[in-house]
C-alpha cells in the first residue's frame, strides 16, 4: 500500500503544474462590437498569475456555430492577450495578439478556453441573453469581469478593466452611494462557482492619451492625456504615469519626450483618481531623420528624403554666426524640396550650413554648392553627346608635311655592256632630271627649270653614247 501511496504523490507532483493555467481567465467581451462596426469584435483573456502561460494547444469554443479558435503565442503573467475578429483595426491603437473569424451571436452564447489537453480552463455562460452578463449594444459598452462576477463598462481593451458598472447611479459617481451588480456563474479559472455580488468603485474613469504616433529620433515630441469621469466630464486632479517604453518615465498631463533612437516603442499611460485605475497602451514607431540640407546664393534647400511627412517645426538652420529657427508647423511633404531664401533665414550664402535638432544635435550639414557645379548638375548630359564624345577623331593633315622636300638618292654610275642598257639609259636620265628639279628650291622660275631639266638630260646621253 505505501508504494502505491508514493506513486500517488509523484502523479501529484507532476500534474501540480498545471494549476498556474487556472490564472488564465477570459476577462472582456466585446460582443456588440464598437462604435465604428458592428462586427468589430474582440474578447482579452487576462493572467492573473505570475508566471508566463504558452497557449500552445490551446482553444476558445463556442457553444453555436462560431467562433472556434485556436490560440497561438503566450501571455505573460499579469498581461492581456487581445484576438480581434476578421482584422487588427478592429481595435485601433492596440494591437491584436491573435485575429480570429466568425461572429458572436447577439442573441448570446457561451464560450470556453480549454487547455492543450481539453480541459476546461475558463467557461463564460452567456447563455441566451449576453445582457445576463454584460455589454450594452447602444452604447458598445463591453462586458467585464469585476472580482467573482461581471459588469458593463466603456471598453477597456489590452489594459486593466473599468471595473465600475454602466448603472451606477449619478449620486455614486459623487461617491455618494455604492451599488451593486449581480454577475453570473463562471466555471474555471479563479472565479468561484458561486453566484455574488461584486461592489463598483466610487468613480469609474476613462483615459484618452492620443493615438498611435511615428516620430523622428531625437525630436522632443509633445504628448497630452485626458481623464474623463463616467459622465463625460474633465478630471483635473488625476495623476497621469506615461511611461514610454525605453526606460523613461514622466509625470503629468501634458509632457515631452525625444526618442534616442530608431524602433518601435509601447507608450504607456496610466490614470488614477481617488480608487479608480485605467491603463492605455499605444504603438510609437522611432525613425531616423532623412532630411538633408544644401546651400546655394539662391538660399538653403531643405529635401525629405524619407517616405511620410516631416515635421521640422522649431529645427534650426545656422551659418556658425548667425541662427535661423524654423517656425510652428512647417514641414516637408515625402521626396520634395523646400527653398528658404537669405531674406527670410538671415543666413549668408556661400558659407556651409548646419540643420539641427530642436535640442541642438546636428541633423545634416552642407558646403556651399560651387557655381560650376550647379551648371554641369543642372546640364544634363544625353546619350548623343556622350556618344559624340567618346568617337575618336582624326589627327588633321599636317601641312607642313606636304611642303616638306623628299631626298631622291642618285643611281651610281652604269657601265654598258648590252644592248639592253642602252635602251634604258633614257629613263634614268630622266629620273636623274626629275630629281634634280626636287632638289631645285620651289621659288625657281619655270622656264630655268625646264632648261636645267634638258641640259641634264643631254648630258645623260653624251655619257652613254
Amino acid at each position: 500500500m505505501s508504494n502505491r501511496i508514493l506513486a500517488l504523490l509523484v502523479l501529484s507532483t507532476l500534474i501540480a503544474p498545471s494549476a498556474a493555467h487556472a490564472g488564465v481567465v477570459i476577462n472582456e467581451i466585446a460582443w456588440m462590437g464598437t462604435t465604428a462596426s458592428d462586427t468589430d469584435e474582440w474578447i482579452e483573456l487576462y493572467n492573473d498569475g505570475t508566471e508566463e502561460v504558452s497557449f500552445s494547444g490551446w482553444t476558445i469554443a463556442s457553444s453555436g456555430t462560431a467562433p472556434n479558435i485556436t490560440l497561438t503565442g503566450s501571455i505573460a503573467g499579469g498581461g492581456y492577450y487581445l484576438l480581434e475578429r476578421t482584422d487588427d483595426t478592429t481595435v485601433p491603437g492596440v494591437a491584436a495578439n491573435k485575429i480570429y473569424t466568425g461572429a458572436l451571436s447577439n442573441g448570446g452564447d457561451t464560450l470556453t478556453l480549454k487547455d492543450a489537453s481539453g480541459a476546461a480552463v475558463d467557461v463564460v455562460a452567456g447563455g441566451s441573453d449576453w445582457k445576463s452578463i454584460g455589454g450594452n449594444n447602444s452604447t458598445k459598452a463591453t462586458a467585464q469581469r469585476a472580482g467573482s462576477g461581471w459588469v458593463t463598462a466603456t471598453a477597456t481593451p489590452g489594459a486593466i478593466n473599468a471595473v465600475g458598472s454602466e448603472e451606477d447611479s449619478e449620486d455614486e459617481e459623487e461617491g455618494e452611494g455604492t451599488g451593486t451588480t449581480t454577475p453570473v456563474v463562471t466555471v474555471g479559472g479563479t472565479a468561484p462557482s458561486t453566484s455574488s455580488s461584486a461592489q463598483s468603485p466610487r468613480r469609474t474613469i476613462s483615459l484618452d492619451a492620443g493615438n498611435d504616433r511615428i516620430v523622428l529620433a531625437q525630436v522632443p515630441t509633445p504628448y497630452s492625456a485626458i481623464v474623463y469621469s463616467k459622465n463625460e466630464r474633465a478630471i483635473d486632479d488625476a495623476d497621469i504615469v506615461w511611461n514610454f517604453g525605453d526606460g523613461v518615465r514622466q509625470s503629468g498631463e501634458e509632457v515631452t519626450h525625444a526618442y534616442e533612437s530608431p524602433g518601435e516603442y509601447v507608450l504607456s499611460v496610466r490614470a488614477r483618481y481617488e480608487d479608480a485605475e485605467v491603463l492605455r497602451t499605444h504603438k510609437v514607431v522611432v525613425e531616423e531623420s532623412r532630411v538633408r540640407v544644401q546651400t546655394d546664393d539662391q538660399g538653403v534647400r531643405l529635401t525629405n528624403d524619407g517616405t511620410r511627412l516631416a515635421d521640422i517645426s522649431g529645427w534650426k538652420l545656422t551659418d556658425g554666426e548667425d541662427t535661423f529657427v524654423l517656425p510652428p508647423d512647417t514641414a516637408v511633404w515625402a521626396g520634395s524640396t523646400i527653398t528658404l531664401l537669405p531674406k527670410v533665414t538671415g543666413l549668408a550664402t556661400g558659407t556651409p550650413v548646419s540643420l539641427l535638432f530642436p535640442e541642438g544635435a546636428i541633423a545634416a550639414t552642407a558646403a556651399p554648392l560651387a557655381a560650376q557645379e550647379r551648371e554641369a548638375a543642372a546640364e544634363p548630359t544625353t546619350e548623343k553627346t556622350q556618344n559624340i564624345a567618346t568617337v575618336p577623331q582624326k589627327p588633321a593633315p599636317s601641312r607642313v608635311g606636304i611642303q616638306q622636300v623628299r631626298t631622291v638618292d642618285l643611281p651610281a654610275p652604269v657601265s654598258v655592256q648590252a644592248h639592253e642598257e642602252v635602251i634604258e639609259a633614257p629613263a634614268a636620265a630622266t629620273q636623274q632630271a626629275a630629281a634634280g628639279a626636287a632638289l631645285v628650291p620651289s621659288k625657281t622660275p619655270a622656264w630655268l627649270m625646264c632648261l636645267l631639266g634638258n641640259i641634264l638630260a643631254c648630258s645623260a646621253a653624251l655619257v652613254v653614247r
